[in-house]
This record gives C-alpha cells, sequence and structure tokens, in this order.
C-alpha cells in the first residue's frame, strides 16, 4: 500500500518494529521529553536530527554532536541531506530507520530491506555478522548409580582382609581387653629398648676388660745388657 506520507520504521535497535508518519513540514527526533519522535536509545542525543519537508524534497539534518549516519556515512551537525526511498538512517549505537517516502509502497520497501539486509552494509556502515553455528551437543557418559547403603547387604570389602571392629562396635569388655592388650604392647616395647641397652652396656664393658687383660699379661721387654747375659749361661 502507498503512504500518502513519509514515514520512518525502525528496523534495529530497542524500538524495532514501531513505525512513525511524518505528516507534518517539521518533526524532531531525539531521546527528550519534547521531541517530536522519541527515541529510547540511552546512546541517542536528546536532539538528534529534524526531518524536514522543503521544496526540493524530504531532508534530514543532524543536530547531534556525536553526529548521525545515512546509509553508513556520519553527518555532522547542520549538514542536510536529501532522503529517498531505502535510505537507513543510524542514531546512537544501534537504532536503525528505513526511510520510506510517499507515495511509495511502504511493505515492499521493508520486503526489499529485509531480502538484503544479510549482504550489504547497514546504516552505520558495518556488515552483519556472520551466525554462530550452533553449539554441538557433547555425548556424556551415563553417571554410575550409587547402591544406597543397606544393612542386608554391606559395602564389599577386600578379599583376605578383615576390617577390625570399631569402638563403638565393641562390649564394654571388649573395650577393656583392648586396653589391657595396649598397655601390655607399651610395657613390653620399653621392656625391650631397656634391656637392648643395658646388653650393649655389658658388651663395651667386656670388650673393654678384655683388652686391658691383654695388655697386663705381655712379657717385659729386656735390655741389651740382661740379653747377653742370657747367651752366655745358655753357651
Amino acid at each position: 500500500m502507498s503512504a500518502e506520507h513519509p514515514e520512518l520504521i525502525f528496523v534495529a535497535g530497542p524500538q524495532t518494529g514501531q513505525r512513525v508518519v511524518l505528516n507534518r513540514p517539521v518533526i524532531v527526533l531525539g531521546r527528550s521529553g519534547q521531541a517530536d519522535v522519541m527515541l529510547s536509545e540511552e546512546y541517542c542525543s536528546r536532539k538528534q536530527a529534524r526531518f524536514e519537508m522543503i521544496q526540493a524534497g524530504p531532508t534530514l539534518e543532524n543536530l547531534s554532536a556525536r553526529g548521525t549516519w545515512i546509509n553508513g556515512k556520519r553527518y555532522k551537525a547542520g549538514k542536510k541531506v536529501l532522503l529517498e526511498t531505502g535510505d537507513l538512517i543510524g542514531a546512537g549505537k544501534e537504532t536503525e530507520l528505513l526511510f520510506v517516502a510517499a507515495g511509495d509502497d511502504v511493505e515492499a520497501a521493508l520486503a526489499m530491506y529485509r531480502a538484503s539486509a544479510e549482504s550489504r552494509k547497514n546504516a552505520f556502515g558495518r556488515r552483519p555478522r556472520p551466525p554462530e553455528p550452533p553449539p554441538q551437543a557433547v555425548a556424556t557418559p551415563p553417571a554410575e548409580e550409587e547402591t544406597p547403603p543397606d544393612s542386608e547387604h554391606p559395602p564389599a570389602r577386600e578379599f583376605g582382609k578383615k576390617r577390625p571392629p570399631r569402638p563403638s562396635e565393641m562390649t564394654p569388655e571388649q573395650r577393656a581387653a583392648q586396653a589391657r592388650r595396649a598397655r601390655l604392647r607399651k610395657i613390653g616395647i620399653g621392656l625391650g629398648v631397656y634391656l637392648g641397652l643395658v646388653g650393649i652396656v655389658i658388651v663395651f664393658g667386656l670388650v673393654y676388660a678384655g683388652n686391658s687383660g691383654t695388655r697386663d699379661e705381655m712379657p717385659p721387654m729386656l735390655t741389651e745388657q740382661q740379653i747377653a747375659e742370657a747367651l752366655r749361661t745358655a753357651v
């Protein structure tokens, strides 16, 4: 259906899908509450741009210090640009508007935009990102089922090994007997250490005594005169 007045269609940003009929000679777009067309994106200026119908045709003038984009080109403040159907206007960081001139088919212009959206640059001069491939499902091994504890089926133990009873599982007599065995083990260990030390002392004493006796039994040393006298006596 042909439009009686120019229209702006939000095709990207937080207001995607909204349409605005430009049915007045001058219309201001911006984030301010006094703007004729409200822009909800926070990065848009309070006074972003001004649409104006002049004798040459519909124009758009940038009013923002951040600039306004048209078909990938950034325009500074005070610059007026003639618009025609299919032009893309960019404001803020992500807001994009499709312009449709009066007398042109709005649905046809929108369908043409959608058909070429994946192959051409957007209003800010950026190409669309390719769609990310869906994540591949990773097969996970099934979790092992844990057997709940059961009094009829106690946990398996290693073959040939018997777990000693815990103190909580013993009778008072068994705990007393275990304490006596522990005391006897301590006494036996202490006695063994004591006897070992005594044995070492005895061995050292015997060795020392043997060495002393050997030194006492050695014959006395003879002088040369005693040796000569002994030889004469033997002759």
